[in-house]
């Protein structure tokens, strides 16, 4: 096996059991396909620039800007979705972390008559 597949046959077998961290390329993963994006957009600006060119060869100024911006744009979402994913996560984490700190800290302040602050 080549490529990303390997890596992950690799994080596979390197773990001993549930509940074990994944190994450490597997873990930056989206933090790479970041970083792939902008070459990613790149491309996807020069095939843009290059479709439109061959589909309207007497454009518009604005189409030529445009339309060769929303591919790259398009090209990009697949590598951005994945680091935005993880993002997402830990935010409902901390969320959900805070609603928990914030009710065992109701429950401390309440007497044992049931009423808060009585």
């Amino acid at each position: 096996m080549f490529g990303l597949a390997a890596v992950v046959e690799q994080g596979r077998t390197a773990r001993q059991g549930p509940g074990v961290a994944y190994d450490a390329v597997m873990r930056n993963l989206p933090t790479i396909l970041l970083v792939l994006a902008l070459p990613a957009g790149l491309v996807g600006y020069f095939a843009g620039a290059a479709l439109l060119g061959a589909l309207v060869p007497g454009a518009a100024g604005i189409l030529q800007i445009f339309v060769p911006l929303l591919v790259a744009g398009l090209f990009m979402v697949p590598f951005i979705a994945p680091w935005l994913d993880r993002r997402a996560k830990a935010d409902l984490a901390a969320i959900q972390q805070r609603r928990s700190d914030e009710a065992l800290a109701a429950g401390k302040d309440q007497k044992p008559g049931g009423r808060p602050g009585a």
